[in-house]
Order: structure tokens, then C-alpha cells, then sequence
């Protein structure tokens, strides 16, 4: 990408996969730098199916991630989608238990 670099959030990405244009416009041609807490909400959003899954997914590889251990990660998202919880709850248990 050649564009400048853009730290995208939560809501910003979900407007983009919704086709919003102004979304569409800030994140166009941007280097887009984003969470490991904004992947873990786009990969467990509520009624999120396979496909759309896999789109977020296919996306993100063009992302930079600022990460956590990926089994912090991979057991956040888990808890997250089972549960109705504080997103923070199961991020701070695996922490403790890490």
C-alpha cells in the first residue's frame, strides 16, 4: 500500500464491510493498522456467519496487527462468542492464567 498509514477501529471496519462510502474512503489505498482488540470484536460478532468470517479474515492479512500471544488471543475470541460476558472478563482470565 502507498497511501498513509490509518489506525482503523471496531466501528470504522464494521461501516466498511457494510459498503459505507465514507468508511470506504478513509480506509482506500491506506496502509490500515488495527488491534488485536478490534480483530477479536470483528471475529466475534454477534451472528457473524462463515463467509463473512472468512472475508474479515481474507482482510485482515492485508492489515497490520498489533498483537497479544495468539493463545490469549485464540481463547479471548472463543470465550467471547460462547458467552455472554465483559469482552475484558476473558482477556484478563487468560492473562492471570497464561
Amino acid at each position: 500500500m502507498s497511501g498513509n498509514r490509518v489506525l482503523a477501529d471496531t466501528n470504522t471496519l464494521i461501516y466498511f464491510f457494510n459498503d459505507h462510502q465514507k468508511a470506504i474512503n478513509a480506509l482506500d489505498g491506506n496502509e490500515i493498522f488495527i488491534s488485536v482488540v478490534t480483530e477479536i470484536e470483528l471475529l466475534s460478532y454477534p451472528g457473524l456467519d462463515d463467509q463473512s468470517s472468512q472475508g474479515i479474515k481474507e482482510f485482515l492479512k492485508d492489515c497490520a496487527i498489533v498483537e497479544l500471544y495468539p493463545k490469549i488471543k485464540d481463547l479471548t475470541i472463543s470465550l467471547k462468542k460462547s458467552e455472554e460476558s465483559n469482552f475484558l472478563t476473558p482477556l484478563l482470565l487468560q492473562l492471570l492464567n497464561f
